[in-house]
């Protein structure tokens, strides 16, 4: 943030969070990205109110956006090579933008969208040498409605050999493998004759031998992500060591007008836990009754930034050694957060380490969306976003956060149209619950393919499209 005349150079920014992994700039001036890799993130490269030059690098499988300018008044993006976006390759909103020489293939929903103010977008690839489409084609990717901003003729009519980086990331860097614990071990101060890590009462009562040494910190024999000395911790709320479990802290900001709330109901708690029991996980929500779960109190001004702090503050209580990391899953339900992070409702981070903490800005949901009752949007952006911490991602399914199923003239809205889970748009507030891909064509199991460990070790390191 407010930097200027600086720049990246043959820098790779790959796999990153679902949501927001990338670069971001706020408020920077002439700033060059240069020779760079950016693949396989949440938002590849993001610039609101920065001017920049982006040069000669590759923008690959990049999920929601590969590239969005916002209120910026001078970006050039040219001699790049931006392909199999899972979404929206590039975005242009009230700024000015120049891009060329790039080739832009592949892109799923667009190549190019909401183009305000100017852009000069001649002599692009566009796939297809008829240029981009308007439309859903099998030629040229698709690009929004002209408009008399964008100027995309002349188009060049085969790929530019000369754009994107010029090495792999694979062949420079390999990924560190972390072999230190980086947290403090579980201890209870209770009697443990095998010196196991379990007390003694934990292991009488589910039929292991007190006075004999089992390895309980490697066992998991529910499969749910959680070891026996973690279920253990949390036995007192309800956990079983053969049954799997989900576990879940909710906080919420208190609301200026004191008739609303943003504690979610207990009433819609209580459905979709029943829709997790349906399939044999235990999903425990804490709303104050398991030991955390509080209201935040008030204030005016809530930042991006802002929310690791309430991570730490609130659900770690500023304790490295906190043993809820890692057990528990965590939802922030807020209000009017600043629109630095972008024009999301809700969204997940890595509170931490790995993808565990979910942000919901309930007012503004419920501004988009007033006929829905406020508690279904909060309880529904709840189960979506867990969705996301259990890895359902854009990854698996092109009907996962794909913005155009809830658009009814919009082709994924038909495509889509039997994926009834709260993962997709369409139903995130009225199902309240996942799909088991039952419901005919381009249908997904999300039921089948949830990793409850996902939010303790996440990797988004995928294969290519």
């Amino acid at each position: 943030m407010d930097t200027s005349d600086s720049e990246i150079t043959r820098c790779s920014v790959s796999d990153n969070n679902q949501d927001g992994g990338g670069i971001w700039f706020y408020n920077c001036k002439n700033f060059d990205i240069y020779d760079c890799n950016i693949d396989h993130n949440g938002a590849g490269i993001k610039l609101i109110k920065s001017d920049f030059k982006i040069s000669y690098c590759n923008l690959h499988r990049n999920m929601y956006n590969t590239i969005k300018v916002k209120n910026s008044e001078n970006t050039v993006i040219q001699n790049c090579d931006i392909r199999n976006s899972y979404r929206t390759a590039i975005i242009v909103k009230k700024s000015n933008c120049n891009l060329n020489n790039n080739n832009i293939v592949g892109n799923t929903l667009y190549a190019l969208k909401y183009v305000s103010d100017s852009c000069n977008a001649r002599e692009n690839w566009w796939g297809s040498i008829t240029g981009p489409s308007y439309i859903n084609s099998i030629f040229g990717d698709r690009i929004t409605i002209n408009k008399p901003s964008l100027k995309i003729f002349p188009w060049s009519i085969k790929s530019y050999e000369n754009a994107g980086s010029t090495w792999d990331t694979k062949d420079v860097f390999t990924k560190l493998e972390v072999t230190s614990e980086r947290f403090k071990p579980i201890e209870f101060n209770e009697t443990d004759t095998d010196d196991d890590g379990c007390p003694d009462w934990w292991e009488e009562k589910w039929d292991y031998n007190p006075r004999v040494s089992d390895n309980h910190k490697s066992l998991d024999p529910d499969d749910d992500g959680l070891n026996n000395i973690e279920e253990c911790y949390t036995d007192s709320y309800g956990s079983d060591p053969f049954y799997k479990d989900i576990f879940l802290e909710v906080d919420w900001l208190e609301c200026k007008n004191p008739s609303v709330t943003n504690k979610p109901p207990d009433d819609l708690i209580e459905k979709i836990k029943n829709n997790f029991k349906k399939h044999e996980i235990n999903l425990h929500v804490d709303v104050g009754n398991l030991g955390g779960g509080e209201e935040i109190q008030y204030y005016n001004g809530l930042k991006t930034s802002d929310l690791r702090d309430l991570y730490w503050e609130y659900f770690l209580h500023n304790a490295l050694g906190n043993p809820r990391k890692g057990i528990f899953h965590y939802a922030l339900v807020l209000n009017d957060i600043e629109e630095l992070y972008g024009d999301y409702g809700g969204f997940v981070f890595f509170g931490w380490d790995n993808l565990d903490t979910i942000v919901l800005d309930a007012q503004k949901i419920h501004e988009w969306f007033k006929e829905i009752e406020r508690g279904r949007i909060i309880v529904g952006g709840i189960m979506h976003e867990l969705g996301h911490t259990l890895g359902l991602i854009i990854d698996d399914h092109d009907g996962i956060d794909n913005d155009e199923t809830s658009e009814i003239l919009r082709q994924s809205f038909w495509k889509y149209r039997n994926y009834k889970s709260c993962m997709n748009y369409r139903y995130t507030f009225h199902s309240l619950d996942y799909s088991d891909g039952t419901h005919g064509r381009n249908d997904y199991n999300d039921w089948k393919n949830i990793d409850l460990g996902f939010f303790k070790n996440t990797n988004f390191n995928l294969p290519s499209k």
